[in-house]
């Protein structure tokens, strides 16, 4: 905070600066600045958190519905601070609209990865697990450059310019990476796709076993639905031969009427 005091940054300056500190966006953060290796999205616990099946707001409808409002505040301050530069507010409105496109996707792939792990068998926390570990992943290692050289050390400068100039480099390294994710449509990126394989590899046999008790449980219902039925078969025809002994035994009492 000094440091950003005495480059006189602005609020939102220094918003953006905050933003290189951390290896993932606030959102999966939860408010925690430790890295905890068991859970690797603080904030999006569960799949529960991030999106669920009463449709009630989780994480992912509150970056939808915001996503709107952060685009119009981003382009005025663009058309604020860049009208005089033509060239410079044009690049910054396309890479506000390949971050816009670059959110879209990632939040579809979260969503997507984990609803076919679910239905291939995998349970859901194992599915839920891979899914932010494969996020974090994104950020941690190709996006976050709070550890790589120039960034670093132009961020931690008292000079604005040289701050400003960190500032580009890492946003340019990133909008890189995130360009790159997109043209394999993230889970066929090679910092993740090895990742995936070997959960797949690793876990193979989950979903067989899973497949397998499910037809056991429908086996199960449909023995016990057959039991049932031939119960009422069974107690149908008992009913039936205690109703036909009785007709005979009402028929041999019967008086045959002189002829």
């Amino acid at each position: 905070m000094d440091t950003r005091r005495k480059a006189s940054l602005s609020a939102d300056e220094s918003i953006v600066v905050e933003a290189f500190q951390y290896p993932e966006p606030r959102c999966f953060r939860g408010g925690s600045t430790s890295t905890v290796t068991h859970c690797w999205l603080p904030g999006v616990k569960s799949r529960e958190i991030w999106e669920n099946d009463t449709n009630t707001r989780g994480v992912k409808i509150a970056i939808r519905d915001t996503m709107e409002g952060i685009r119009y505040r981003i382009d005025a301050i663009i058309s604020q601070r860049l009208h005089q530069h033509q060239e410079a507010a044009d690049l910054a409105r396309v890479l506000l609209s390949d971050t816009v496109t670059f959110v879209t996707s990632l939040s579809s792939f979260i969503s997507t990865t984990c609803l076919n792990l679910k239905n291939a068998g995998y349970p859901e926390s194992e599915a839920w697990n891979l899914v932010c570990k494969l996020v974090y992943i994104i950020f941690a290692t190709d996006c976050f450059h709070d550890e790589r050289g120039v960034a670093t050390e132009m961020l931690d400068s008292e000079n604005h310019r040289s701050m400003s100039i960190g500032i580009l480099w890492g946003t340019f390294v990133t909008h890189h990476v995130m360009r790159e994710y997109m043209k394999y449509t993230f889970a066929d990126h090679p910092s993740i796709g090895g990742e995936y394989t070997r959960f797949l590899v690793a876990n193979a046999g989950i979903s067989k076993i899973a497949k397998a008790e499910k037809i056991i449980e429908k086996l199960s219902s449909l023995i016990s639905s057959l039991e049932k039925k031939l119960d009422q078969v069974d107690k149908k025809a008992t009913t039936a031969s205690i109703k036909a002994d009785e007709a005979i035994e009402i028929a041999k009492k019967t008086k045959r009427p002189e002829a």
